[in-house]
């Protein structure tokens, strides 16, 4: 039996959560959706490249090209967050 996406959510970092959370504010504040993608940038870039952000697990490459991680799904759907991931090259 294949599990749904919601069951396939990995274990997050203290600063994943927090980045969820803010997220959450932010899609439910009823910002126009340029300003909330904008707002949602701003809320992600301190966290690039920052290695206590994801597991080790959520940064994993495959050979093939590049592999999607999905890290949370909204009960609601309201929004998602995954990591992408590629080797170098």
């Amino acid at each position: 039996m294949e599990l749904s996406i919601l069951e396939k959510r990995t274990h997050c970092s203290p600063a994943l959560e927090q980045l969820i959370r803010s997220v959450r504010d932010v899609v439910q504040s009823g910002l126009h959706p340029a300003e909330t993608g904008a707002a949602v940038a701003e809320l992600l870039r301190p966290w690039l490249g920052a290695p206590e952000f994801l597991t080790p697990e959520q940064m994993e490459p495959t050979l093939d090209g590049y592999c999607q991680h999905v890290l949370h799904v909204e009960s609601d759907g309201s929004f998602s967050v995954v990591s992408l991931v590629w080797l170098p090259g």
